[in-house]
């Protein structure tokens, strides 16, 4: 399954990327009928839906979530947008109707949430037992308990590569880089330490280089391969809050994610760092 889903995800973005060139409305087509990687969900002043960031479109859906301060909103494909935390309640949203999912164990503020191979996965939280995380199956419709993290964590966003996911949210108390295994289903720590990041953060993986932006615009940028030496950089600006709604996008060299407190959608430049509102 981890081999066809690999090469599944890796078709869709050699189409998604060779029909950048076409019409929009062709490129929407293809990101709803292979599930490219570019559609990231926001909640903006009560509006609630997708923005494609490849085509620059939005879909509106009729009916915005109860989106209290600490919850999160995970894409699961199809449209189908899960919303999470606060309480143990979640909801998975689609364009025509909103269905009650499985509750979780915990109640969550601001968990580190992302999706893969029909899992989500909901990590820490503030007001969870801080070091608990979850899995939930989207065809079974479960919340299943994981091991515990080594810390605590919340208000960050978990960064996929191959089969690991990088817990990339580095508190005062602790500098440890965090990883999950999604087939062993383990938590290990890797011997590289990362400085403080800040919390509210966003992560993502370019080129084999994870890169962490805290709330304050602070970069702090790690090289995949083992002892690799970490850079970090200074204040890249003020004004943007580094905190997703969801999973941050990536698109070519730039990072696409919705603004917790405001819902706006920013565009990151990985190479020049310049942020952007676009929405």
């Amino acid at each position: 399954m981890y081999v066809r889903e690999r090469v599944r995800l890796f078709w869709a973005r050699q189409v998604t990327s060779a029909l950048q060139r076409l019409s929009t409305n062709v490129l929407r087509e293809v990101c709803i009928y292979l599930d490219a990687e570019t559609l990231l969900p926001f909640c903006k002043s009560g509006d609630f839906g997708l923005f494609n960031v490849a085509s620059r479109e939005t879909l509106h859906y009729p009916e915005a979530p109860d989106f209290p301060r600490g919850a999160v909103l995970c894409f699961i494909g199809c449209f189908r947008v899960m919303c999470l935390g606060k309480t143990t309640s979640t909801c998975i949203l689609t364009p025509t109707c909103r269905q009650d999912s499985a509750s979780m164990a915990e109640a969550r503020y601001y968990p580190g949430c992302i999706h893969y191979i029909h899992c989500v996965y909901a990590f820490g939280g503030s007001s969870a037992t801080s070091c608990s995380a979850e899995k939930y199956s989207v065809q079974e419709d479960h919340w299943t308990a994981l091991p515990h993290m080594n810390a605590s964590r919340y208000a960050f966003s978990p960064v996929r590569h191959e089969q690991s996911i990088y817990l990339a949210e580095v508190n005062e108390a602790s500098h440890m880089l965090e990883v999950f295994d999604t087939v062993t289903e383990r938590f290990s720590v890797l011997s590289t330490s990362l400085p403080f990041a800040g919390y509210s953060s966003i992560a993502f993986i370019s080129r084999e280089e994870l890169t962490v932006v805290d709330f304050t615009g602070r970069r702090v940028r790690m090289q995949m391969q083992k002892g690799a030496d970490i850079r970090k950089d200074e204040v890249l600006l003020s004004g943007v809050e580094c905190y997703s709604q969801s999973v941050p996008v990536l698109l070519g060299r730039a990072v696409f994610f919705s603004q917790y407190k405001s819902g706006e959608t920013v565009r990151f430049s990985i190479d020049s760092g310049v942020f952007e509102v676009i929405v």
